[in-house]
């Protein structure tokens, strides 16, 4: 009998023991795939958390640039024909800057808003991409030859700087006796007033010419004043800048027709009502011309000539 119990005990004891084996194996398997994907998961973890504070930065990185690029002042240079800021950005292919040298001789230029009509001589130019410049004294313009979409500079000194000087003066508004410096002799809106010279010589104004004299055999500084003047008829004058693209500019002065020519159909007045009146316009040889038969404004824009 005890013989038995001993066999029975050692058959379950056995089993037993395979058993816990089997048992303990499969624990540790599955205690060691629990760390396994714990560990996975807070790598997971980790990863998800660093490239969460990654794309934060990156964002802020972002805002702040785009901020500072939104705020920042940007020092905008003033171009020929108001052109302003990235000038290739706009699809010109030439641009004009015009220089003037300092009246107080220190060697440097100031750019202004077009080629000068007195007081002033032809430097020279530079063009950026090696363009080649050609300025008429006689017609007062340029030409230019493109190698490629290009800036052109070009300078004037002062003539005569050490002998005389002219000061172009233009009233500021209507019989207010204030008058301004200005760059060129004005050709519409004003009406020569008089003239003055510190050390009295003799200056003469050649109206239809647009041209000023000075008789004289000393040094001096003038002055010539131009009033603001009464009209019944006011103009806006626009010009092409590139042929056929119809891209007009605002302009001060009346060019040349050699250059320009009439767009009666963009060419209109209105009166004070802002209706549209017939008038016959007409331009030649640098002058505009209408008819209004009241008070009217005229926007008038003139085509470059092929």
């Amino acid at each position: 009998m005890k013989e038995k119990i001993i066999t029975i005990y050692e058959e379950y004891k056995n089993e037993f023991l395979n058993y816990y084996r089997n048992f303990k194996n499969s624990a540790i398997s599955y205690f060691n795939n629990i760390k396994n994907n714990f560990k996975v998961r807070e790598k997971r973890k980790k990863y998800l958390i660093f490239s969460g504070l990654g794309a934060i930065v990156a964002i802020l990185i972002i805002n702040l640039f785009t901020s500072l690029a939104f705020y920042r002042s940007i020092n905008s240079i003033p171009i020929v024909h108001a052109i302003v800021g990235n000038i290739f950005d706009k699809n010109y292919d030439y641009v004009l800057l015009v220089y003037l040298e300092n009246a107080n001789d220190n060697g440097e230029y100031h750019l202004v808003s077009d080629i000068p009509t007195i007081g002033y001589t032809y430097n020279g130019y530079k063009c950026k991409n090696n363009s080649i410049l050609n300025y008429d004294n006689t017609l007062n313009n340029t030409s230019v030859t493109l190698n490629e979409k290009d800036v052109c500079s070009i300078y004037f000194d002062l003539k005569n700087k050490f002998d005389i000087t002219v000061d172009v003066m233009i009233e500021e508004d209507i019989g207010s006796d204030t008058y301004k410096l200005t760059d060129n002799i004005p050709v519409f809106g004003y009406v020569y007033s008089h003239y003055e010279c510190d050390n009295n010589n003799e200056l003469n104004y050649d109206s239809t010419l647009h041209k000023i004299t000075l008789k004289t055999n000393k040094k001096d500084n003038c002055r010539i004043y131009f009033a603001k003047q009464v009209s019944d008829v006011t103009i806006r004058l626009f010009t092409e800048y590139t042929q056929g693209k119809n891209d007009y500019i605002e302009r001060l002065s009346i060019p040349s027709n050699i250059e320009y020519h009439l767009n009666n159909e963009r060419s209109s007045c209105k009166n004070i009502n802002n209706e549209r009146i017939d008038t016959n316009i007409t331009y030649t040889d640098g002058y505009i011309e209408t008819t209004a038969s009241e008070i009217s404004s005229c926007e008038i824009y003139l085509d470059k000539n092929a």
